[in-house]
């Protein structure tokens, strides 16, 4: 929470909070010392300073702004201004602490995007109404107090709905003047809002909760009542949500009733002057009603089966991926440290990388490099000390140990390449599977999705020939009706507006039908393209979205093989390095006897197609680079 601190500025003009408002407070409120000295030199921008508390009081602040900079703030006190609007606070997502006490507000307002807030406080301001704090369900503490409230208890039942405020201030305000049912407010107060523990800072005792519930008991039992009425409203709401946003899933939405057939007539004015003709044409309605609905349950029901059959490949192939790669890595990847601690980390990277049917092989791998990695750092220490020690050393001694040494290297930098090349080949492999199983589920995802692309573009078919059927009835149905008004010279003036244009004559009828027809088509065909046009988006989004993290996968992967061994390399480098500076500048080369005996391989036929140009292996000592790729026969080693 915020320290209750004050700082107070004399003879400051009122005006807007400024950038350069924020960073003089900022340096005033930070770290001091070195912490603060080593802010200062970074020179921080107001976005990533660290500090998460900020107090603009007594300042004479008129306008609030410039603090969607600030959006890792959890703490901001603006109390003791002359603020009059609530505004600019809209990135301050992570806000927990609001202080906006003594100042000029007028009214509650945008606080939508402030979720996380638990502290509010409003006090002596010139607010009337409780409102616009519906999204603040994490509130804890509020206070209102010294304000202009004076309803008839509704601020009461807007605030019963806070399940999480613990904490009420509404001292000072006109309404807490009032009786309710001869009692005062504050018992009025505790028996409407239960779960208060403290109003005005004083704790409720649960006696006190219990006389004021008794002298508001039937208010309350009907007001329950009506909550729980209304909390089953709302739960059946959701439920239909739910099912919506379920059915959009399946790109079938709104097609489970009569919501089609209803959107066919909704923009087609001249087909809904045509049903007035009489009841045959009423008939004729219901009948193009009841086979669209049929065709479109056909529809929707196929939706569910499909999304069904997606998502059932979704999870096997997830299901593989995780048996492929996570299941060997996940458990062992929290043991990677980069430490130290060489056999723990190696035999983590190891497992990370390596898919799970190669485990028993690579992991005798493993352990090999980790005995030989033992052996080389131990005999390396050894020869430090004996050159460390306060014997005197001869020149022909140091060479031989300058020799030895060299011979560790080389063995070194041998058994760092060979755990490279099988990382690496492993990381190939497991990458190609990867590869395939991706290219596998892209295929069977992509027949589903013709599939059910074809099988829908039937249903809508069968939704254009019902169309045509009932264009044809209607239209001679129509057209008959028209004849009759004809022949019978019957007066048009009491038809509906439009139905008597629409009976001027037989062109007019035609006319009329094939704009309805045409209209019709064309809310067939939208939907249909909608239906379309969504599925297939939806099925190159989550392609893309797969390749792209697999890439990424890869990628990382080779990054932190690289990563190991080249800490790996230091950290030898560091012994060898301390005896090559103190006792080998003046030594010659290694005798090429000795370096005739190492014979190396090469590292090679790895393919870069999941992550690009694979980095080489890492060599030990930049003079030897030349001879990165190659490693000695055991005879040599032996030696």
């Amino acid at each position: 929470m915020c320290e209750n601190h004050q700082i107070i500025h004399a003879d400051i003009e009122p005006g807007v909070i400024t950038r350069d408002l924020i960073k003089e407070a900022l340096r005033e409120q930070g770290p001091k010392g070195e912490a603060g000295r080593l802010i200062e030199v970074e020179n921080y921008e107001i976005q990533n300073y660290p500090s998460k508390s900020l107090r603009l009081e007594f300042l004479n602040i008129l306008r609030i702004d410039h603090l969607w900079m600030m959006k890792q703030l959890t703490c901001l006190k603006l109390s003791n201004n002359m603020i009059e609007v609530i505004e600019n606070l809209d990135e301050l997502v992570n806000l927990i602490e609001l202080d906006l006490s003594f100042n000029h507000i007028h009214k509650i307002q945008n606080l939508d995007s402030l979720v996380n807030l638990e502290i509010f406080s409003l006090y002596q301001n010139h607010i009337k109404v409780l409102e616009n704090m519906d999204k603040l369900t994490k509130l804890e503490i509020f206070s209102i107090g010294r304000n202009l409230i004076d309803d008839s208890g509704d601020c009461v039942l807007y605030l019963r709905k806070f399940k999480n405020l613990k904490s009420l201030n509404m001292v000072d305000n006109p309404i807490t003047q009032k009786l309710f049912n001869g009692e005062k407010f504050r018992k009025f107060l505790v028996a409407y809002i239960p779960q208060l523990v403290y109003y005005t800072y004083k704790l409720i005792s649960a006696e006190e909760k219990e006389n004021a519930r008794n002298v508001h008991q039937k208010e309350l039992e009907k007001l329950e009542q009506d909550e729980r009425n209304m909390q089953h409203i709302r739960e059946q709401d959701e439920r239909i949500e739910r099912e919506e946003a379920q059915y959009a899933k399946a790109y079938v939405e709104k097609l489970n009733g009569h919501q089609l057939f209803q959107s066919l007539f909704e923009k087609d004015p001249e087909g809904q002057a045509v049903l007035l003709t009489g009841q045959e044409a009423e008939e004729i309605h219901e009948g193009f009603k009841m086979q669209t609905q049929e065709i479109t349950q056909g529809l929707f029901e196929l939706g569910q089966e499909q999304l069904a059959l997606r998502e059932e490949e979704i999870r096997q192939y997830t299901s593989t991926v995780d048996i492929t790669k996570a299941n060997s890595y996940n458990e062992s990847r929290k043991e990677v440290y980069f430490s130290p601690t060489i056999c723990y980390t190696v035999y983590a990277i190891a497992n990370w990388i390596i898919y799970k049917e190669s485990n028993k092989h690579n992991n005798i791998q493993v352990e090999q490099f980790l005995v030989e990695k033992e052996t080389v750092a131990i005999d390396t220490r050894a020869l430090l000390d004996i050159v460390e020690s306060p014997a005197v050393v001869g020149e022909e001694q140091l060479a031989e140990y300058a020799n030895s040494m060299k011979m560790l290297e080389f063995k070194f930098q041998d058994i760092s390449q060979e755990l490279w090349t099988l990382l690496m080949r492993n990381e190939m492999i497991l990458s190609e599977q990867l590869e395939e199983l991706i290219s596998t589920f892209e295929r069977n995802l992509r027949d589903m999705v013709n599939n059910f692309v074809e099988s829908a573009q039937g249903y809508f078919t069968q939704i254009r020939e019902q169309e045509n059927i009932y264009s044809e009835l209607i239209k001679d149905h129509v057209v008959r009706y028209q004849n009759h008004l004809t022949i019978r010279n019957e007066d048009l003036s009491a038809l509906p507006p439009l139905l008597k244009t629409i009976m001027a004559d037989k062109e007019s009828v035609v006319t009329a039908l094939q704009t309805s027809h045409d209209q019709h088509f064309l809310v067939i065909d939208t939907r249909e393209d909608q239906l379309i046009n969504r599925i297939r988006d939806w099925y190159s989004d989550l392609c893309a979205k797969i390749e792209k993290e697999e890439i990424e996968r890869a990628r990382n992967a080779v990054l932190e093989i690289n990563h190991f061994l080249d800490f790996e390399r230091d950290e030898y480098e560091i012994i060898h390095r301390k005896f090559s500076e103190q006792y080998m500048l003046d030594i010659p080369e290694v005798n090429q006897e000795i370096m005739q005996q190492i014979s190396y391989s090469s590292v090679s036929n790895l393919s870069s197609r999941s992550f690009g140009s694979i980095p080489r292996a890492p060599s030990v000592s930049k003079e030897n680079n030349a001879t990165d790729d190659v490693h000695k026969e055991d005879s040599a080693i032996e030696n």
